[in-house]
């Protein structure tokens, strides 16, 4: 004869899922920021001009900023 259970599935089978998942997302993550996968943008490449009381000055290449407008409300 079947038993009848009143959740189809055990607590325990649920309590492995969520920690498998966890895991699962916690090593994604670390391999991600090991290969560099957060989000970043290039820096311009400038040259160490001079250093001064914690302040440095800088003399940057040339490079391109983009810049769109938008119209409309939020």
């Amino acid at each position: 004869m079947l038993k009848a259970y009143k959740d189809p599935v055990p607590k325990r089978i649920w309590i492995k899922l969520v920690a498998t998942l966890a895991l699962l997302g916690a090593v994604g993550a670390f391999i991600a920021v090991l290969r560099g996968g957060e989000m970043a943008y290039e820096s311009p490449r400038y040259e160490l001009v001079e250093r001064m009381d914690g302040v440095e000055v800088r003399e940057y290449e040339p490079y391109v900023v983009a810049e769109t407008r938008v119209q409309g409300t939020l």
